[in-house]
């Protein structure tokens, strides 16, 4: 499996977009779903509980039938498991059915959005207040964090995204205002959906890092307010949701982290469940912002107009960008997955 995953993931991990490998795609759809194909191939909506490596590899980029010859980059008429099934994610059965059976959201309105952060570039204040260790390499990683690169699109997702649920400007909250303060003093069981829009960092790059996190513009105080990170621990115990969906538009928020098992979500994701969203939408490497803008905008807006659950929204966006045959390679459409009950 981890091999299988290597492949797969390498065409979609560099600045690049080389030929992705259809047949290995196929290879490993015959030996995880080939024993049970015929049951669920008439299936619309289809949960899955992977461990291990299969945990960083979204099932909607396999492909469910012998492929033809892929020409020019053009994968618009390859089988993706995506074209066959809604897909969703959960992190364990138990986890499954409590997300299921939780009521939907009663919050009153649709959406807030946080991103578009300001770097400040204090590395000696984020090492300190974070506890990052005083070694070389720590120091190095600790001026990457602190002078990360702006995001400027980031604002424009979450601006589409209010327009097309109805949301106004008071909810969204970028740039400078965009703090972890901000983010605690928001009312944030009165949302439906919430969006963060960042840069995510996960401790298994940052070795580091002591924590999960999603960073934002650092304000004034000390701890991981200063240093302008929304640590996971952070999301557990100082946020209350009450969220249909939690969107995590950033690199890597759904990866695996070093445990093993159904519960090897990384932290950061992980206890957004736990502050109380039903579902998330997480991402599995560094999404292009064009496609990554195109895709949540579709998914926002078929859900506005109700009657659709948030596998199907999401897939039926997946499906138009993969149509226009420029963006069919996986590396445009299938880094996000759905986590939760999909419902």
């Amino acid at each position: 499996m981890r091999r299988f995953v290597r492949e797969l993931r390498r065409p979609v991990e560099t600045d690049e977009v080389p030929a992705y490998p259809v047949d290995r795609a196929y290879a490993l759809y015959r030996q995880l779903f080939g024993p049970v194909d015929r049951a669920i191939c008439s299936k619309h909506h289809l949960i899955t509980i992977p461990t291990g490596d299969l945990l960083s590899l979204p099932f909607a980029m396999l492909v469910t039938d012998a492929p033809s010859v892929v020409k020019d980059l053009d994968y618009s008429a390859v089988p993706w498991m995506v074209a066959r099934h809604a897909l969703t994610l959960s992190p364990a059965v138990q986890s499954f059915v409590s997300l299921r059976d939780t009521p939907p959201s009663r919050a009153p309105k649709p959406f807030v959005g946080f991103g578009d952060p300001v770097p400040r570039g204090r590395t000696a204040t984020l090492m300190s207040s974070v506890d990052i260790p005083r070694t070389s390499t720590c120091r190095r990683q600790a001026s990457l964090i602190a002078n990360f690169a702006p995001l400027p699109n980031t604002a424009l997702e979450l601006k589409e995204s209010a327009g097309v649920l109805g949301a106004g400007p008071r909810d969204l909250v970028l740039q400078r205002a965009f703090t972890v303060p901000a983010v605690r003093r928001r009312e944030l069981t009165d949302y439906r959906y919430i969006s963060f829009a960042t840069h995510g960092l996960l401790p298994s790059k940052l070795e580091c890092l002591p924590d999960a996190a999603l960073l934002t513009t650092p304000s004034a105080g000390s701890g991981a307010f200063a240093a302008g990170l929304l640590l996971a621990s952070e999301v557990a115990t100082a946020l209350e949701l009450d969220a249909d969906l939690v969107v995590l538009s950033a690199c890597d928020t759904g990866g695996g982290g070093k445990e093993s098992g159904g519960e090897a979500l990384s932290g950061l994701a992980r206890n957004f469940f736990f502050a109380g969203a039903r579902n998330l939408l997480v991402s599995h490497w560094e999404v292009p912002s064009l496609t990554t803008l195109e895709l949540l905008v579709r998914a926002f807006e078929k859900l506005s107009r109700g009657g659709q659950d948030i596998a199907e929204a999401l897939r039926e966006s997946q499906l138009g960008i993969i149509k226009t045959g420029s963006y069919s390679h996986p590396k445009a459409w299938a880094g996000f997955t759905l986590v939760g009950h999909g419902g």
